[in-house]
């Protein structure tokens, strides 16, 4: 990166890239490439902004290599290009969008304050902060809503404001996953998503079967935090 600015080139060199406010990080492989993937993000609602999720394609410039995809996106070796959301687009909520919904494709896809993402191996998860919802972009780039209903706060099957996200290894095929919830008027809580249509063991916790196509979201534990303190 070179400081706060536009990230409006695609196929841009790393240390020529500019940022707003960088948030999560996961490495994700796809074919023969591993990329660095992270978002960007700034709280507003208006078009040229940095609402995206980019990635860096780590296979080094040399000898000319093959350009890697990821998520339906080409990225030349060793260069970041938007995976998800679009600068011109900027910052979007999705409104009152539940479960299952679309949201577009690819650099197609509205953000709006993207924070923590993981990835199972073949789908990337990002929650929507400010959106109150889980994102899940599959491998050709098509973007749902995972979990919560964006545009709408919660405290049970709702969530509040999602920050981090963990993939659970013993069920990373099946899309499994931690994420913490964090307050405002409530306490931080750490929660779990089943999306298996049979219950699943997580430490003493026993996590219910999801009912297909939603999944199922449990609270594990909550942890009692300053005003306006995240878990990242």
């Amino acid at each position: 990166g070179k400081g706060l600015g536009a990230a409006a080139v695609e196929a841009e060199d790393p240390t020529n890239t500019f940022m707003g406010n960088p948030r999560g990080l996961a490495l994700v492989s796809s074919g023969a490439n591993n990329f660095l993937v992270y978002a960007d993000q700034q709280a507003s609602t208006a078009v040229n902004q940095n609402c995206q999720i980019r990635a860096l394609n780590l296979t080094p410039d040399v000898n000319n290599p093959p350009a890697g995809s990821l998520l339906g996106t080409s990225i030349p070796a060793f260069k970041i290009s938007t995976v998800v959301g679009d600068y011109a687009l900027g910052c979007n909520p999705a409104g009152a969008a539940p479960a299952n919904t679309s949201l577009g494709s690819g650099t197609n896809t509205k953000l709006y304050n993207t924070e923590g993402i993981a990835s199972d191996g073949t789908n990337l998860f990002h929650a929507s902060f400010n959106d109150h919802c889980i994102l899940k972009t599959a491998a050709n780039g098509a973007t749902t809503v995972a979990v919560g209903t964006c545009g709408t706060a919660g405290t049970t099957a709702l969530i509040r404001f999602p920050t981090a996200i963990v993939v659970d290894p013993n069920y990373a095929a099946d899309g499994n996953f931690f994420f913490a919830d964090a307050p405002d008027l409530n306490p931080t809580r750490i929660r779990y998503v089943n999306f298996r249509n049979t219950s699943v063991t997580v430490g003493n916790f026993t996590i219910p079967a999801a009912s297909p196509p939603f999944a199922q979201v449990t609270t594990l534990w909550s942890i009692a935090l300053g005003n306006g303190a995240r878990v990242y």
